[in-house]
C-alpha cells in the first residue's frame, strides 16, 4: 500500500477521534455557560477547523513517516 494512503487513513482516524473530543468539549464548555445560538454555532464552526487543521498537521508527520520508513524497508525505489 503507497505511503499516501496509509498516511491518509492514520490522518482521517484522528480527524475522527479529535473532531469528536474537540466537538464535545467545546459543546460542554458551550451549555454549561448557557451559550446558544450564533455564538455557539461559530465556536462549533471553530472548533471543527482546528480539528481539522491538527489532523492535517499529523497527516504531514505521518506522510514523512512513511516515506522513511519506505525508504528504509525498499531502498530508493519506493515513491
Amino acid at each position: 500500500m503507497p505511503a499516501t494512503i496509509r498516511a491518509a487513513i492514520a490522518g482521517l482516524f484522528i480527524l475522527e477521534v479529535s473532531g469528536a473530543f474537540l466537538l464535545g468539549f467545546a459543546s460542554l464548555v458551550l451549555f454549561t455557560l448557557h451559550v446558544t445560538g450564533v455564538i455557539f454555532w461559530g465556536v462549533e464552526a471553530v472548533t471543527a477547523l482546528v480539528a481539522l487543521y491538527l489532523s492535517g498537521l499529523f497527516f504531514m508527520s505521518a506522510l514523512k513517516y512513511e516515506r522513511s520508513v519506505g525508504l528504509v524497508r525498499y531502498g530508493d525505489d519506493q515513491d
